[in-house]
């Protein structure tokens, strides 16, 4: 897929063998058309450039002024059509072609290969179905919004060969609407200007413009700009761009910015338990105890850690689940723990067996605190409390 609305081509070359006259004469027509175009009158245009396209039919600037006049006249499906030759006739050759395109989709063999018609997909999605600047930055590079749409078709494409599951397994699973995966995607404002000043930079030299190419500086005081900065001129890798993004905003007193950073981070480095383990922290820190929890239970699906289980065991603990808590404060039995350790996860493994009303165990537990450390006070209230 690829922009056809906005992106006129980019090189226009004259038919093999015209003549000086029918050079002159198709240059005449042509301006003559565009001239009206460019007065507001688009449908008084369209006549010179029937002229002009008669004199020469693979005049890629002539067919994209024509599809201009065809859309702002009001004829959409016309201007599908020349919008689309124009891109096929682009003598820089960019953008794939229709003829590349059915190629492509010719490989669909029912079974063994799939193939997913973006550009089918992009114009449905786009005003009078014309992809334009909706979905694609310039040429050809989705916006956000356009690789959500990728992501989405070739997903179902997965789920309908059945791969990785059956297809019935995928279609019961895929019960989340379009409309909260887009609230919920993790793209922040830091990877908006990114993409927008690579784009920029793209756009600021050929085949877009003639010249050295050359983009605006960014201001010193432009926090975020300057962390762009670093990641275009490649001194600085995505992550540390999305850190640097999140000291920022915890410094400004930012939590919405935060939390959209944490998150951010954390989907796109799965395997590292650090930004996840600083997420359930950050919700700790402002009493979002469940959100806390479903953090720290995705952590150990990765790597177990002594943090992780005893912060689960707190949280058991505090809500007067003492089985649960039980259950996460054994599992630190498994751990290298310093003697300190040893006495503080252990009053609280025997706080959960009282809660639970396992006196025996509690008991037992508090006397092996004791013999550990001698005269440690809270083992020995809660001796004292339940009886031993």
């Amino acid at each position: 897929m690829s922009n056809v609305r906005t992106q006129r081509p980019f090189i226009s070359m004259p038919r093999p063998g015209m003549t000086p006259a029918e050079t002159k004469e198709f240059t005449s027509a042509f301006d003559a058309g565009l001239g009206a175009l460019g007065a507001g009158h688009p449908e008084e245009g369209i006549p010179f450039l029937l002229k002009a396209l008669a004199l020469d039919s693979l005049r890629a600037d002539a067919e994209f002024a024509m599809a201009q006049c065809l859309e702002s006249g009001g004829d959409g499906d016309g201007a599908r059509t020349a919008f689309a030759r124009a891109r096929d006739l682009d003598q820089l050759r960019f953008r794939a072609s229709s003829d590349f395109n059915a190629a492509i989709l010719a490989m669909r063999d029912n079974g063994r290969a799939a193939v997913v018609d973006m550009e089918a997909l992009f114009a449905g999605a786009s005003p009078d179905s014309i992809v334009g600047n909706e979905l694609i930055f310039e040429h050809l590079h989705p916006t956000a919004r356009g690789y959500f749409l990728m992501a989405k078709a070739y997903a179902r494409a997965i789920g309908d060969l059945g791969l990785l599951a059956s297809p019935e397994s995928w279609r019961s699973r895929d019960t989340t609407g379009d409309d909260r995966l887009w609230a919920e995607r993790p793209i922040t404002r830091l990877d908006d200007m990114m993409a927008a000043r690579k784009v920029e930079i793209l756009t600021s030299g050929w085949p877009f413009r003639e010249g050295v190419p050359t983009v605006p500086a960014v201001s010193p005081s432009d926090t975020l700009g300057q962390i762009v900065e670093q990641v275009t001129r490649s001194r600085w890798t995505w992550e540390r761009a999305h850190e640097e993004a999140l000291a920022y905003y915890t410094r400004r007193g930012d939590p919405v910015s935060e939390e959209e950073e944490y998150r951010t981070i954390v989907s796109q480095t799965p395997l590292d338990i650090r930004p996840r383990l600083s997420l359930a922290h950050f919700y700790l820190e402002r009493g979002r105890l469940e959100e806390m929890r479903t953090e720290l239970l995705a952590t150990l699906d990765v790597e177990p850690t002594k943090l992780a289980f005893r912060a689960l065991g707190d949280l058991a603990l505090g809500r007067g689940n003492g089985v649960e808590a039980i259950a996460y404060y054994r599992n630190l039995l498994a751990f290298t723990q310093s003697a300190d350790e040893q006495v503080e996860n252990g009053y609280l493994l025997g706080l959960a067996f009282a809660q639970t009303g396992a006196r025996d165990s509690a008991r037992a537990q508090m006397e092996r605190l004791l013999v550990l450390k001698p005269g440690y006070a809270p083992a020995a209230e809660l001796l004292k409390r339940i009886g031993g």
